[in-house]
């Protein structure tokens, strides 16, 4: 989970490097205690030190299935491969991405009432209330149950549900596959991914809304809650940490089993997928620092509708 406004988290990358981790849930992602994600109180760390993943528990893993289809890459003859991760965390690295324009699979909302749930909130730990329930529906015939806080007014909590609904429908098909729920709080608080929800609290979406970081965040949570499971342990993924040159982040190299798919994914997504908005630089970077997490990923990707 990222917690931290884009200029404060740079500046504390900036001063961390060499150092311990560059926060997504980094300031990026914060991670979640043994039981979720979700469940960690880091809002008064450093980036550094608020992981952002769950432990998801899984006994098994998944391992690729398809053959990695043909890619032209660019002549990086002339880039230096890095020994040390380049960035501090991935999130921060271009805003556009996923931007506000861009489509979205969300198809409608509707209110279903409300009824008690376990629901985790940063501020306050694990909750048993009765938020506003809305049922959120897809063009892929996927749907999310957004759980709102009953600390919102109903007018304000419907609000607040199809806002996020969009932006939730945003993600590929991929990474809203294990996306049972959303629960949504107010406060100044990382954002987070697991235990088959994304976790918004709502005065932090204010400020990755301003950095215009919000999608970007959104892909890396939803890599802790889709991905995780299938893959932090999988062999193959372990060997392609191992055979590249280092980490993409140092949030990711301080957290590798955690951290590493996430902090991965998103300039995965940026080279492969939104190869046009991001610069030259930033693409032969990504190219030389995690070639084989970049053939893992082809290996094992798809359904990323509506990115295609």
């Amino acid at each position: 989970m990222y917690g931290y406004s884009l200029v404060f988290l740079l500046a504390l990358t900036l001063a961390a490097c060499g150092g311990n981790g560059g926060g997504i849930d980094d300031g990026q992602s914060q991670s979640l205690n043994s039981e979720n994600e979700n469940s960690t109180d880091a809002t008064s760390q450093s980036p550094e030190a608020t992981p952002d993943t769950i432990d998801t528990g899984a006994d098994e893993v998944t391992e690729p299935e398809v053959i990695p289809p043909t890619t032209e890459e660019a002549d990086n003859s002339q880039v230096e491969v890095p020994d040390s991760p380049p960035y501090g965390g991935t999130i921060f690295l271009d805003p556009d991405i996923i931007t506000a324009t861009d489509p979205s699979t969300f198809q409608n909302i509707s209110f279903q009432g409300t009824a008690e749930r376990l629901m985790y909130d940063r501020r306050a730990g694990w909750i048993t209330t009765s938020p506003y329930l809305f049922q959120a529906n897809y063009d892929d015939d996927l749907s999310i149950e957004i759980q709102v806080n009953p600390e919102f007014a109903e007018a304000g909590a419907a609000a607040e549900a199809e806002r996020y609904a969009w932006l939730i429908g945003q993600l590929p098909t991929l990474l809203r596959k294990d996306v049972d729920t959303s629960w949504i709080h107010r406060g100044v608080d990382p954002w987070g991914g697991g235990n088959r929800n994304l976790l918004i609290h709502t005065g932090q979406a204010a400020l990755y809304l301003e950095d215009g970081i919000a999608e970007e965040t959104l892909i890396h949570e939803a890599s802790h809650t889709s991905l995780d499971a299938d893959y932090a342990a999988a062999p193959a993924w372990l060997d392609a940490q191992l055979a590249d040159p280092t980490f993409i982040s140092t949030y990711a190299r301080d957290n590798p089993g955690r951290e590493d798919i996430a902090e991965s994914f998103l300039p995965y997504v940026a080279l492969r997928y939104r190869r046009d908005r991001i610069s030259d630089e930033l693409a032969a970077i990504f190219e030389v620092t995690m070639p084989n997490r970049i053939q893992f990923f082809d290996s094992i990707v798809r359904d990323m509708y509506p990115l295609e």
